[in-house]
C-alpha cells in the first residue's frame, strides 16, 4: 500500500495498492465492499442555456429580469430584513472564484490572511495540503450555483457568508467536470469540520452534483452531515422525465433533494423524476425551485450567464434555508425537511409515477419553494 486516506463520515478508506494488498483487504471481515475508483457518469452535464432566453421565451412576463428571485418571493423577505445575515453557506463544487463581484464580499475569509477553515481543493494534490490558498473555479459552474444562493444582487441570502471545497474539475474540452467519488467524499468530510474546526462546520451545504447511483459510503456520509445539524441540498439531474432518476445523494432520505421548475412554471422536461431507487415510497424530488434560464455569475470576474439544470435550482433551496438558519439558528434539519419546508411549498398536482394525480407527487415533490411565507413564521 502506498497512499492511503481515512474518511470517517463515510467510514470508508482510499488506497493505492498493489493487486496482493487488495486481496488481502478482501479478506478482512470488517470490509464491506472494494471498488476501483474513476470518474463517475456526470449526471449534471450540459447544463449551460445555448442562447439568449428571449429568444425562445418572448411570451414570458421577466418582471425586474430575475424571474427565479420574483417567482418564489425572494424581494418580499428581503424588503423585511430577512437576508441570510448570521448564516453560513457550504458549497461542493467545481470551486469559486473568489473575485467575482457577487461573492467576494461574503467570503468568509475575507480580510484574513488565510484561507483556513474556509476553502479546500480535493483535486489537485499539490492544494490539498494548502489551507492557506485562494478558492478558484476552473469551469464556471460552482461560482454560477454559489451565486444563486448568496450573490449580492443575483442571490437569496445576500447576507450569508459561504466556504467551499472543490471536488471537481473540468476535462480537457471544459464542458463536463466529472466526479471522482473519493473527492466527494473528501469535501463531505472537510465540510463536517473545515480543516479539522467541527466549529466551523456551514449551516447548509450544496451539492449540484452527485452520482447516478447508490452507494453506501455515499450515503452513510449524507447521514453524518445531518447528524451533525448541517442541512444537505443536492440537485436531482437532469435525466428528463423517466421514473426513478434521482440522483445520489439527492435520492436519499434527510437530503432535500431538488428538480427543477421552467420558466413556463411547469416541472423542466430534463428534470429528473422520483421516487428513489432506494424504496419507491420515498417521495423524490423533496421539491421544486426554478432551474432555467438562471442568470447568475459568470466563470470570470465582472461577467454573468445564463444556465439551466436542477444544478441551478437547488441553490435557491440552499438560499432558503440560510434564511431560515439565519433567523433560527437551531433550526434542525430534520424539523426543516420534514416539517417547514413542505410548509413552505406550493403544491403542484401532477400524475406521479405511481400512475396516481397526487398533490404531493414524484415530478414536483412537496411543491414550489415560497420564501415569502418564512416572514410569516419568523417576523
Amino acid at each position: 500500500v502506498t497512499t492511503i486516506q481515512e474518511f470517517k463520515v463515510a467510514n470508508m478508506i482510499v488506497v493505492d495498492a498493489t493487486k496482493r494488498a487488495i486481496e488481502e483487504l478482501a479478506r478482512l471481515p470488517q470490509v464491506r465492499v472494494i471498488e476501483l475508483d474513476g470518474a463517475m457518469t456526470d449526471p449534471f452535464a450540459g447544463e449551460r442555456a445555448e442562447k439568449s432566453p428571449a429568444a425562445t421565451t418572448d411570451s414570458v412576463d421577466w418582471g425586474n429580469g430575475f424571474w427565479n428571485l420574483d417567482r418564489i418571493g425572494t424581494y418580499q423577505a428581503h424588503n423585511q430584513g430577512i437576508r441570510g445575515g448570521g448564516a453560513i453557506v457550504g458549497i461542493i463544487d467545481t470551486g469559486v472564484n473568489v473575485d467575482h463581484q457577487e461573492l467576494n464580499d461574503s467570503y468568509w475569509c475575507k480580510g484574513y490572511s488565510s484561507s483556513y477553515g474556509c476553502w479546500h481543493d480535493a483535486v489537485n494534490s499539490d492544494d490539498k495540503n494548502d489551507p492557506g490558498g485562494t478558492p478558484y473555479d476552473d469551469h464556471g459552474h460552482g461560482t454560477g450555483v454559489l451565486a444563486v444562493a448568496v450573490g449580492n444582487t443575483v442571490g437569496i441570502a445576500p447576507d450569508a457568508v459561504w466556504i467551499a471545497c472543490k471536488s471537481s474539475a473540468p476535462t480537457s474540452g471544459g464542458g463536463s467536470a466529472p466526479i471522482n467519488r473519493a473527492t466527494l467524499i473528501e469535501c463531505m468530510e472537510w465540510m463536517l469540520a473545515p480543516d479539522g474546526v467541527p466549529a466551523w462546520a456551514p449551516d447548509v451545504v450544496n451539492m449540484s452534483n452527485g452520482i447516478d447511483a447508490h452507494r453506501v459510503e455515499l450515503e452513510n456520509a449524507a447521514k453524518n452531515l445531518a447528524w451533525a445539524d448541517i442541512v444537505l441540498v443536492a440537485a436531482a439531474g437532469n435525466s428528463g422525465a423517466s421514473c426513478q432518476t434521482v440522483a445520489f445523494p439527492a435520492a436519499y432520505p434527510g437530503v432535500l433533494g431538488v428538480g427543477s421548475l421552467s420558466i413556463y412554471d411547469t416541472i423542466a422536461p430534463s428534470s429528473s423524476r422520483g421516487p428513489s431507487t432506494l424504496n419507491n415510497s420515498i417521495i423524490k424530488p423533496d421539491v421544486v425551485a426554478p432551474g432555467t434560464y438562471i442568470y447568475t455569475a459568470g466563470r470570470w470576474s465582472g461577467t454573468y450567464t445564463w444556465w439551466n439544470g436542477t444544478s441551478f435550482a437547488a441553490p435557491h433551496v440552499t438560499g432558503l434555508v440560510a434564511l431560515i438558519r439565519g433567523k433560527s439558528p437551531y433550526s434542525s434539519p430534520d424539523w426543516m425537511i420534514d416539517y417547514l419546508i413542505p410548509e413552505l411549498s406550493e403544491r403542484k398536482a401532477a400524475i406521479n409515477c405511481a400512475g396516481s394525480y397526487a398533490s404531493i407527487n414524484n415530478d414536483y415533490g412537496w411543491g414550489v419553494i415560497n420564501i415569502p411565507s418564512t416572514t410569516a413564521l419568523f417576523p
